[in-house]
C-alpha cells in the first residue's frame, strides 16, 4: 500500500456499474465521502440506487453537471465513461486527479499485481494464470478486474503475500497514473473499439500503459508472434520474456515438435504435448504458452503448471460447448464482441457452421472474415441493431437471415444446421443493444440451445 489516505475526502464516483458501485464500498471504507454519479436514470439502473441511497451515498442521476467538481478532492471513473467526457476534461483542467478503478485499488493494495491485457484471450490467459499461482507458494491468489470481479471488491483484505492477477482493458488502462504491474502481458492488438478509441494508434497507445510505470525489476510477457506487440515491447524497462508458437525463441516460452517448451530459467523444459491440451483453437496454445511465461517467472514448477493446463476446459462464454443435439454441437462463444475472437473461433472448428453474428459495431472491419465466412459458415444469422454493415460485407459469400432475439436465432440455426456441424454463437459486436452484457446474451444462447434439447 502506498499510503495514501482518503479519509474525509471528498470524492466523485462517476458510473455506477461494477466497479464504480466497487469503487463507492471502498471508499467508505477507507473513511471518503463519496457522490455517486451517472449518466443513466434511477430506473434504467434499477435496484443499485435503492442500495446505495440505502448505505448514505448522494446520488446525481441523469447528466454529468459541471457543478459536481466544486470542492471534489477526487475523482474515480468507470471504463466506460470516455475520456474526453466534457465533466473529466474540467476536472483535468482544474487539476482534480481523475483515476479509473484499477488505479485506486493499486494504491491501497499489499498484495503484488500481475496485469494482461490483449484484444482477445485475457479471460482465459487470466484464469490459467490464477489457477497455476495458486499451486504456488502465495497465500491467496485473487483474479479480478475486466474478468467481472472488481478490483477494489478484493483488494482491502490482502496481505503482502499475497497476488492479484488482474484483466485489464484499454479503457481502464487509460486512466492509470502509478499502476505498476510486476508482470505485464500482451497478447495481441488487433482492431477493436473503434467506437470509443479514435484510430489504432490510439487504442494501442491505451494498451501500451501496462508497461509504463514498470521497471528493470519487472517483467514483459509479450507475444513475439505479433509485430504490433513486439514494435510495443521496444524500450521498454522491464525484462521482456517473449512467447511465439512459430519458432524457437531464446529466454521464452515456444512451441516445438508439438509441445510447448520454456527456456525461461536457463534451460529447455518441456511443459506439456499439444494433444494434452483440452482448448480449441489455436489462438488458446497462445494464450496458455503467455500463462506459462508468467507462472515460470513466478516460480511455479512446471510438472504443476502442466497439471493446471491438461485439467483447464476453458471459461464460461468463451468457445464454451453447450450441448450436442441430433448430432448438432452448440458452441457458446458470446464473449467474441471483435472481428479477431470471431475469426480465432471459425479457425478452431473444421467448417459446416450455422454463425451467429451482430449487435452493437465497435468500428469492424469484416473483410478478414471474408475467406472463413465463405469456406466454413453454410448459414449466417444477424441478431442485433447494427446487422446492415454485416449483410454488406457477406453478400453473395453465404445464405443470411435475420433474427429479432436470440430464441429465434438458435431455433433458426437448429433448423439451418447438418448432423455433425456447429452452431456458433461468435457476435464479433457488443451486446448492449439486446442484452445487459456479452454474459447475459450468452445465458439467453444457452436456454435456447436447451430448451430445443428439452423440446426433443
Amino acid at each position: 500500500m502506498e499510503g495514501i489516505d482518503l479519509k474525509g475526502k471528498r470524492v466523485l464516483v462517476i458510473g455506477l456499474g461494477r466497479s464504480g458501485t466497487a469503487a463507492i464500498n471502498t471508499l467508505r471504507k477507507l473513511g471518503a465521502e463519496v457522490i455517486g454519479n451517472d449518466r443513466k436514470s434511477r430506473k434504467e439502473l434499477g435496484e443499485v440506487v435503492d442500495r446505495l441511497e440505502e448505505e448514505g451515498i448522494r446520488l446525481l442521476l441523469g447528466s454529468h453537471p459541471i457543478e459536481l467538481l466544486d470542492a471534489i478532492d477526487l475523482i474515480i471513473v468507470s471504463p466506460g465513461v470516455p475520456s474526453d467526457n466534457p465533466i473529466l476534461v474540467e476536472a483535468q483542467g482544474r487539476g482534480i486527479p481523475v483515476w479509473g478503478e484499477v488505479e485506486l485499488a493499486y494504491r491501497i493494495s499489499r498484495a503484488p499485481f500481475i496485469g494482461i491485457t490483449g484484444t482477445k484471450g485475457k479471460s482465459t490467459t487470466a484464469t490459467l494464470v490464477g489457477e497455476m499461482l495458486k499451486r504456488g507458494r502465495f497465500d491467496r491468489v485473487v483474479t479480478a478486474g475486466n474478468i467481472g470481479t472488481a478490483l477494489c471488491q478484493e483488494v482491502l483484505d490482502l496481505k503482502e503475500r499475497d497476488i492479484i492477477v488482474a484483466e485489464v482493458s484499454s479503457f481502464q488502462l487509460e486512466t492509470i497514473e502509478r499502476f505498476r504491474p510486476h508482470v505485464a502481458v500482451m497478447l495481441n492488438i488487433h482492431r477493436d473499439h473503434m467506437d470509443r478509441h479514435r484510430d489504432m494508434k490510439e487504442y494501442i497507445a491505451a494498451k501500451s500503459r501496462i508497461f509504463e510505470n514498470q521497471t528493470e525489476d519487472d517483467f514483459a510477457v509479450i507475444n513475439a508472434d505479433d509485430p504490433i506487440v513486439t514494435s510495443i515491447s521496444q524500450g521498454i524497462r522491464s525484462k521482456v520474456i517473449p512467447f511465439s508458437l512459430r519458432r524457437k525463441i531464446k529466454g521464452g516460452v515456444y512451441l516445438e515438435e508439438g509441445w510447448l517448451v520454456s527456456e525461461i530459467r536457463g534451460d529447455h523444459s518441456r511443459i506439456i504435448a499439444g494433444e494434452k491440451v483440452k482448448l480449441m483453437g489455436r489462438h488458446n496454445l497462445s494464450n496458455i504458452a503467455a500463462a506459462i511465461a508468467v507462472s515460470m517467472v513466478m516460480g511455479i514448477e512446471a510438472e504443476k503448471i502442466a497439471e493446471v493446463v491438461s485439467e483447464f476446459r476453458g471459461i464460461e462464454h468463451a468457445l464454451e460447448i453447450v450441448g450436442r443435439i441430433n448430432g448438432v454441437t452448440y458452441i457458446n462463444d458470446t464473449k467474441a464482441t471483435n472481428v479477431a475472437a470471431t475469426k480465432a473461433a471459425l479457425e478452431a472448428l473444421p467448417g459446416d457452421v450455422v454463425l451467429i453474428m451482430g449487435g452493437v459495431d465497435k468500428g469492424n472491419d469484416y473483410e478478414e472474415l471474408r475467406e472463413l465466412i465463405e469456406k466454413k459458415v453454410r448459414h449466417l444469422i444477424l441478431l442485433g441493431i447494427e446487422v446492415g454493415k454485416i449483410e454488406d460485407a457477406f453478400r453473395g459469400i453465404c445464405p443470411m437471415h435475420r433474427a429479432e432475439d436470440m430464441r429465434e436465432a438458435v431455433y433458426l440455426a437448429s433448423s439451418l444446421a447438418s448432423p455433425g456441424g456447429y452452431v456458433l454463437l461468435s457476435p464479433a459486436n457488443a451486446s448492449f443493444d439486446l442484452f445487459r452484457d456479452y454474459r447475459e446474451r450468452g445465458e439467453r444462447f444457452k436456454e435456447a440451445v436447451n430448451a430445443i434439447r428439452s423440446s426433443r
